[in-house]
């Protein structure tokens, strides 16, 4: 078994107010622009790795599975420091939101 080492952190992200950096004046870059950051909120940091060396690289939040539920979309690869092939997948999840 493989001592946990990959650093794994989720964050909640929150647009309100932050600027939208993809129309101009911003699309030609942001220097010497007032811009306003995105907040993000900590949900999850911890250090992690599984028996293969598999460790979740990005999430994200899909469609709304009904009342409550969504589906997490994440990618994972199994790159952990050796000099092999790495390979990568798209997996999915379900998240069930608490009452």
């Amino acid at each position: 078994m493989r001592k946990p080492t990959i650093r794994t952190r989720v964050f909640l992200v929150d647009l309100t107010g932050a600027t939208d950096v993809s129309k101009p004046p911003y699309d030609a870059g942001i220097a010497n622009k007032d811009v306003r950051r995105v907040r993000k909120t900590p949900l999850f940091d911890a250090l992690v790795c599984d028996a293969n060396g598999e460790n979740l690289e990005g999430l994200c939040i899909g469609p709304q599975l009904g009342p409550g539920r969504f589906a997490v979309l994440g990618v994972v690869d199994d790159t952990d420091g050796n000099l092999h092939v790495s390979r990568t997948r798209v997996v999915a999840f379900e998240l069930q939101l608490q009452p």
